[in-house]
């Protein structure tokens, strides 16, 4: 099977930076925002989320009985675009079971301010992929991002999202 990506993209309704505050604070935010997704991430090498960090994650009950963890590397930062590379191509159980290398870009794009009613920003999640195998759902994946990036939304729209 041939190189594939697939996006998704979240109208949210928090600000840009309290959205890249999340990702950058992953560690911390995601298990307590989006528990379905993620029920642990542990940093395994450097801070987690410079360049070179690797994580180990275990996914929470959206992905546990398919996958149990994975171990992802974050390839590159941009914080003045607000866009993380990260790559899982190695021994974490999510690669091997489901595809034979992914790579991850994680984009926040502030909201126009053209538009005077325009807030927040828009989440872009893309995923590439080589050779899905035969029980990697890539569309189920699409919406378990879909709901955990609701999830994330509405963690920080609850106020909670500031902490680390």
């Amino acid at each position: 099977m041939p190189i594939v990506t697939e996006t998704v993209t979240f109208r949210m309704f928090s600000s840009a930076s309290d959205v890249w505050s999340a990702v950058t604070a992953a560690q911390a935010v995601f298990p307590m925002a989006m528990p379905n997704l993620y029920a642990d991430i542990k940093r395994n090498r450097r801070d987690g989320f410079t360049e070179g960090s690797i994580r180990d994650i275990t996914f929470g009950p959206a992905y546990s009985r398919v996958v149990g963890s994975a171990r992802e590397e974050i390839v590159e930062v941009d914080h003045s675009n607000m866009t993380v590379k990260t790559t899982m191509n190695d021994d974490g159980a999510f690669v091997p079971r489901l595809f034979d290398s992914v790579d991850i870009t994680t984009a926040v794009v502030p909201s126009s301010r053209t538009n005077l009613r325009a807030t927040g920003c828009t989440l872009t999640w893309s995923f590439t992929y080589d050779s899905a195998k035969g029980n990697a759902d890539v569309n189920n994946l699409k919406n378990v991002m879909q709901t955990a990036f609701q999830d994330l939304d509405d963690y920080l729209r609850r106020g909670r999202g500031n902490r680390r």
